[in-house]
C-alpha cells in the first residue's frame, strides 16, 4: 500500500540500529581445521555452513580434500574431495545454496583454470566453465548476488596480471570486464560491500607489498581509486565480507615481516577499524577467513618460521557492535516509508550536544547531511529530491552512532 512506483521493491526492515559500545569482543579459539595444518587453501560459505579445503599441507604436499564447518556444533566434517588436480591458491565464489572453486596451481606449479560447482545438499561437485583469466594463482575474487567477479593473479612464469572477469552462475558463463587500472598484483584482499567490489593491498612486482584501495562498480563497469588505505602495505591477508564490512586478518609485506593485524573496512566512510589481534600465532599469511551468522572466522595459515597451522579462531562482531537496546529511548523515525518529509525525533533528555545526520545510497555514496541542534528534539528531513528506493540514514548524537534503513516511495 506504500508503493506507488512498482519498479521499487520495498522491504520494510526492522529497526536494526547499532552503535559502538563499551563491550569489546574477543577472539575465541574453536575446533581445529579437520584437514590438519596447511596454508593457501580456499574457503566459502553457503547453505548456512562454511567449507574449506585444498592448499599446501605439511611436507609441502598440495591437497584437494575438503571439509565443512558447522558453527552450531563447533565441528568440522569431511565432504567430497574437490575434483581435478590437487591445488593451492585457488579462489571461490559463495552463493546462497551453492559455491564455486576455480583455478590455482598444481604440486609442480602448473597453472589450473578448471572450475567446479559444489552442491552442499547432495555433497557433489560438478564441472563448470573454466576461468578464462590470465592469472591462476592467488586471484582476487568476490561475490555479488548471482555473479562472481575475479581477476588479477599470477601465472607459473611469475607474470602478474590485471584483467577482470564476471561469472554468471545461472548461465555458467564468463564475461570480460574493464581491466583493473592499478598495479598488477596477486594475493590482494577482495570483497563486496554495498554493491561495490573492493580490492585492497596485495603483492606486486619484485614481491613489493601494496597498500592501495580500489573500488569496482559493476553497474558502470568502472574502477575508482579510493586511497592508499593500509598504513603498512600488506598481501596474503585472510579476508571476507562480514555483514556490510570487509574483514582482513594477518598477512605479510612480501618479505619476512608477518603481521597479526585484524582490520574491518567501513565502506560508508572508506576507513579501517582495528580489531584485537589473534592472541596465539596470530602473525600468519595464507590463512582463510569466512563469516557465519555475523561472526568472523579465520583458519590455518603459515607463520614466519614456516610453521603451518590448523587452528581456527572466531571473532563475534555482534558483541563488538552492540545492538542498541535503548534505541526507543533515543530516536524515533517517522514515517518510514516516507514520501516527501521524514521526521527524526530525539526522545532522550540527555540530548545536550549538537549532532549530525547523513543520508547515503546503499552503495555508500553520501547524498546529503545536516546538523541536529542541541535540545532540538524533532528534525524535519526533506526527502523530495530522493528517488524512490532504499537508503541509509546515519545519526551521530551525544556519542551515539546509529545507522537505519529508510525507504522512499513515490
Amino acid at each position: 500500500m506504500f508503493m506507488k512506483n512498482h519498479n521499487c521493491f520495498l522491504v520494510i526492515f526492522a529497526a536494526a540500529i547499532f552503535f559502538v559500545g563499551n563491550v569489546r569482543a574477543q577472539w575465541v579459539q574453536v575446533a581445529d581445521f579437520a584437514g590438519g595444518e596447511r596454508d593457501d587453501l580456499v574457503a566459502f560459505t553457503c547453505h548456512e555452513r562454511a567449507f574449506a579445503g585444498s592448499g599446501m599441507a605439511i611436507g609441502y604436499q598440495v591437497t584437494n580434500d575438503f571439509y565443512a564447518y558447522d558453527d552450531s556444533t563447533n565441528t568440522w566434517s569431511g565432504i567430497a574431495d574437490l575434483p581435478g588436480a590437487a591445488r593451492q591458491y585457488a579462489f571461490s565464489f559463495s552463493f546462497i545454496t551453492n559455491a564455486c572453486v576455480f583455478a590455482g596451481i598444481t604440486q609442480t606449479g602448473s597453472d589450473l583454470k578448471d572450475g567446479y560447482l559444489y552442491n552442499p545438499q547432495t555433497n557433489q561437485w560438478t564441472s563448470i566453465a573454466p576461468y578464462p583469466g590470465s592469472g591462476s594463482r592467488a586471484c582476487a575474487a568476490a561475490t555479488l548476488h548471482t555473479n562472481g567477479f575475479a581477476g588479477l593473479g599470477r601465472n607459473n612464469s611469475n607474470q602478474l596480471f590485471n584483467d577482470w572477469w564476471q561469472y554468471d552462475v545461472i548461465n555458467n558463463t564468463w564475461t570480460q570486464k574493464a581491466s583493473f587500472p592499478g598495479l598488477a598484483r596477486n594475493l590482494a584482499a577482495c570483497f563486496e560491500s554495498n554493491g561495490f567490489i573492493y580490492v585492497i593491498g596485495g603483492i606486486g612486482e619484485n614481491d613489493v607489498a601494496l597498500g592501495d584501495l580500489w573500488q569496482y562498480n559493476p553497474q558502470t563497469n568502472s574502477w575508482l581509486s579510493i586511497s592508499s588505505l593500509l598504513s603498512t602495505p600488506t598481501g596474503s591477508m585472510a579476508h571476507c565480507k562480514v555483514k556490510y564490512s570487509g574483514a582482513m586478518v594477518g598477512g605479510f609485506d612480501g618479505l619476512s615481516n608477518y603481521t597479526d593485524n585484524a582490520l574491518c573496512f567501513d565502506a560508508f566512510n572508506n576507513s579501517l577499524n582495528s580489531l584485537p589481534p589473534i592472541p596465539n600465532q596470530g602473525s600468519r599469511k595464507g590463512a582463510k577467513a569466512f563469516s557465519l551468522n555475523g561472526a568472523l572466522y579465520i583458519t590455518c595459515g603459515i607463520t614466519a618460521d614456516n610453521t603451518r597451522l590448523k587452528s581456527t579462531w572466531k571473532y563475534d562482531l555482534v558483541n563488538a557492535v552492540t545492538a542498541n537496546h535503548s534505541f526507543s529511548e533515543w530516536f524515533h523515525l517517522h514515517p518510514n516509508p516516507a514520501e516527501s518529509d521524514l521526521f527524526l525525533t530525539i526522545q532522550s533528555t540527555r540530548h545536550t550536544e549538537t549532532g549530525t545526520y547523513y543520508i547515503f545510497q546503499q552503495d555508500g555514496t553520501e547524498i546529503s547531511n545536516g546538523l541536529i541542534a542541541a535540545h532540538d528534539n524533532t528534525i524535519k528531513i526533506n526527502t523530495e529530491s530522493l528517488a524512490a528506493g532504499c537508503y541509509l540514514l546515519k545519526i551521530i548524537v551525544a556519542g551515539h552512532v546509529a545507522v537505519k534503513k529508510i525507504v522512499i516511495y513515490r
